[in-house]
């Protein structure tokens, strides 16, 4: 495993709950890396291209949705 790999692993059992949505933006942000990366190295999807346009654009739309709201506030 990857140092970025462990920091990411570390960061989700801190900010993430077994289930629900997290208690902080941090915890979805981490929830939404995890999910991008799961898809990038099992499936070879990439955002914005290919299948991915369907799978992980949809993840890395919602950061971008919650940090415009989250900024906006």
């Amino acid at each position: 495993m990857t140092k970025n790999e462990d920091r990411i692993n570390k960061l989700f059992k801190e900010l993430v709950p077994e289930t629900g949505k997290a208690d902080s933006l941090a915890g979805e942000l981490v929830r939404a890396m995890s999910r991008i990366g799961y898809r990038f190295y099992n499936d070879g999807d990439q955002l914005g291209i290919g299948y991915g346009k369907e799978t992980a654009t949809l993840q890395g739309g919602s950061l971008e949705s919650r940090a415009t709201t989250k900024s906006q506030s």
